[in-house]
């Protein structure tokens, strides 16, 4: 399966620098960038998170006491998708950076976290597309 090698330099830093700009996009839609301090990482390999089948697309890890928080890229994974698919990923992402204070003691996100993130993501990518208030409104 692709990915699963390194990725070459050009391949890497094409990605790299798609993933960038998008998450720069996001950060700033969410108003995100103005309270938190989010750092990007970027990986060559796929994380399988200890799952058969499965290819992670993100990581984020937040500490709400500090507003800071990592999320790492799985590039060669985000290399198969669309824009489209890519900013509802990301949307995704960022939403952990907001509930991952909710988390109980295990300091695991659970399927009520994934459950949110992906309800409030849509939503983000809904309000996006129309780009503005509709007329029927």
């Amino acid at each position: 399966m692709p990915g699963f090698l390194n990725m070459k330099d050009r391949e890497y830093n094409k990605q790299k620098d798609r993933v960038r700009k998008r998450i720069d996009d996001w950060l700033y839609l969410t108003g995100i960038s103005q309270i938190w301090k989010v750092t990007v990482c970027y990986e060559r390999l796929n994380d399988t998170d200890n799952r058969p089948n499965w290819m992670s697309t993100f990581r984020c890890d937040a500490d709400w006491r500090y507003n800071q928080a990592a999320i790492t890229a799985y590039l060669p994974t985000i290399e198969n998708l669309d824009d489209e698919d890519l900013d509802n990923a990301i949307a995704h992402e960022l939403m952990h950076i907001l509930l991952q204070e909710m988390r109980t003691a295990s300091k695991s996100h659970n399927d009520h976290e994934e459950r949110v993130a992906t309800s409030i993501a849509q939503v983000l990518m809904r309000m996006r597309n129309i780009g503005s208030v509709p007329d029927k409104m």
